[in-house]
């Protein structure tokens, strides 16, 4: 199954592709050192919702996202962004000159979250700040999620091991079950929207199962299995 163009097309009504309210989603930003002149790089950009509201709060952003979708999808927001798109290239970004970084589900950008920590520190300035969302555990997961994901036990820590892993923690929450609700269901229901105008497309019948497989797996296992943790952590 064409994954990529799956999420595509799930997340067009996201405002952001994690499960964060808009209200804290700002929250977020300004704890991390988002403010009018800061200088942001969004790593794992996605569609842009992240990098478009640092600009509205004033800042200006570069953003690597690989998706060519997402990026045309940012674009079309008419902000200020400067796009690269890319997967990440450590050769393209200098040492020491942003304000912030965001690294939001996108840690396999940077080999890991504990392998990417040191890049990160590296593209700071001093007193600089990091906003990281990324999944973890809220317990051992059931084997028939794990197959519906395509995970392994081992790919996500708990909480207390992630925070374990990560130095100079400033701030720290976690999505909300309504959070995971709001944003599951959207990916459900657009979806389903779009199965239901183009039931004749070539991809149609895989992604109807696999949406189905999906929510099914969301509802029976994951709101009480899966969590994302925001963590805002201090430059070194």
């Amino acid at each position: 199954m064409d994954r990529r163009r799956f999420s595509t097309i799930a997340h067009a009504q996201h405002e952001f592709a994690a499960p964060i309210a808009s209200v804290r989603a700002r929250e977020l930003l300004r704890v991390a050192g988002v403010c009018p002149g800061a200088r942001v790089l969004d790593i794992g950009a996605g569609f842009g919702g992240w990098a478009a509201l640092a600009v509205e709060m004033g800042a200006e952003v570069v953003a690597f996202e690989p998706n060519p979708e997402f990026v045309e999808r940012g674009r079309a927001f008419g902000s200020t962004v400067k796009w690269m798109n890319c997967n990440y290239d450590a050769d393209l970004v200098a040492s020491g000159i942003f304000d912030t970084v965001l690294l939001i589900g996108a840690s396999h950008a940077l080999g890991g979250l504990e392998a990417g920590l040191p890049e990160i520190d590296r593209m700071l300035k001093s007193g600089g700040r990091a906003l990281i969302g990324d999944g973890y555990w809220q317990r051992d997961p059931d084997a028939a999620y794990l197959d519906v994901l395509g995970a392994t036990p081992e790919e996500m820590p708990t909480l207390t091991a992630l925070c374990e892993s990560v130095p100079r923690i400033a701030y720290l929450t976690t999505s909300t079950t309504a959070e995971w609700d709001h944003y599951e269901g959207l990916y459900r229901n657009t979806m389903l929207a779009w199965l239901a105008d183009n039931a004749a497309d070539v991809d149609a019948e895989e992604f109807r199962a696999y949406s189905d497989r999906w929510f099914e797996a969301y509802w029976r296992y994951g709101r009480d299995t899966l969590g994302f943790a925001w963590l805002v952590v201090e430059a070194s």
